[in-house]
């Protein structure tokens, strides 16, 4: 893979000059993926949404039941996406590989489906 006439690697420069390797590039993608699971937790936290047209809701069949449980459900999965976010970020660290990242991403997507989910029935 090139960048321009340059191997990628050269293109990868920070503010020192110094080039970061591939692995650094991979292990820095990894940890951005934990990052936004933080962050876009945070969001719902802090700015729940005010309706179910908004578009950064959880929004799925049984929350949408009605208003009590749209914000239970958001209220749930914000904690949640922080906490895999974290648990997200140690994966990333740890391994230093983005696929096995991506596949605890995966897991975690289906992990907060089914505990949000769980949570609506028992209300």
């Amino acid at each position: 893979m090139t960048c321009g006439l340059h191997p990628v690697s050269t293109c990868l420069q920070g503010a020192s000059g110094a080039i970061f390797s591939e692995e650094r590039v991979e292990v820095l993608e990894s940890l951005s993926i934990g990052i936004v699971f933080i962050l876009y937790g945070l969001v719902l936290f802090l700015l729940p949404p005010k309706s179910s047209k908004s578009f950064y809701a959880y929004k799925t069949t049984s929350s949408l039941k009605n208003e009590r449980n749209f914000k239970a459900a958001n209220a749930y999965v914000s904690l949640l996406l922080m906490v895999f976010g974290v648990i997200l970020l140690l994966i990333a660290r740890l391994t230093g590989h983005f696929l096995t990242t991506g596949i605890a991403t995966f897991i975690v997507f289906i992990l907060i489906y089914i505990l949000v989910e769980r949570k609506l029935k028992n209300i």
